[in-house]
């Protein structure tokens, strides 16, 4: 489990993208991917993990894992408020800061460029266009299961790159079980 510092950290990038959107955001599903993206952004400039909140798959790709406990303290810190909108025939979760999150310490000023070029790339979208863009671009939620932690930084790895450290792992897995079964 995540330590209380990375939980921290985790719903101070949630307030960022909801401030990089004008203090508004509208769609969980948008949420969960400006989240993802703002990893994937970060990473790509710099060496270095953005948080290390896990980021799991779910059935309409990567998502914030336990997000309703980081929304719901979020909330209870009255520095978010949730409510719905209508969205054509859908009901969306929509976030807004309150003036307390104006309170916050400011993330490091790379930090809110990943995170603002995350919500530019979600910004306008569907949740369903969001989905399958997500579907595309991340390979870790097409190798796991609905649940299990992704590796979104493999995300990252040209295709050569990322079938050569398959391969490298396979044979890796092979050689310790050969080693396991002549230890027995």
């Amino acid at each position: 489990m995540p330590s209380l510092k990375q939980k921290q950290k985790a719903k101070r990038v949630i307030v960022e993208i909801v401030r990089s959107s004008g203090g508004t955001f509208e769609n969980k599903t948008n949420l969960f991917k400006a989240f993802y993206y703002a990893h994937l952004e970060f990473a790509r400039k710099h060496s270095g993990c953005l948080t290390t909140w896990p980021i799991v798959r779910m059935p309409y790709g990567p998502g914030i894992d336990d997000a309703d406990t980081l929304l719901g303290e979020l909330v209870a810190e009255h520095i978010l408020h949730l409510g719905t909108v209508q969205k054509g025939d859908c009901v969306a979760l929509r976030c807004e800061l309150t003036p307390k999150a104006s309170e916050l310490s400011p993330l490091a000023p790379d930090e809110v460029d990943a995170i603002r070029a995350a919500v530019e790339k979600v910004s306008g979208q569907t949740a369903k266009r969001v989905s399958d863009q997500s579907h595309v671009d991340s390979r870790s939620w097409n190798d796991a299961k609905d649940g299990e932690e992704l590796n979104i930084y493999a995300d990252l790895l040209s295709p050569d790159e990322y079938e050569r450290l398959h391969a490298d792992a396979a044979k890796l897995g092979e050689k310790t079980k050969l080693f396991f079964a002549n230890q027995s």
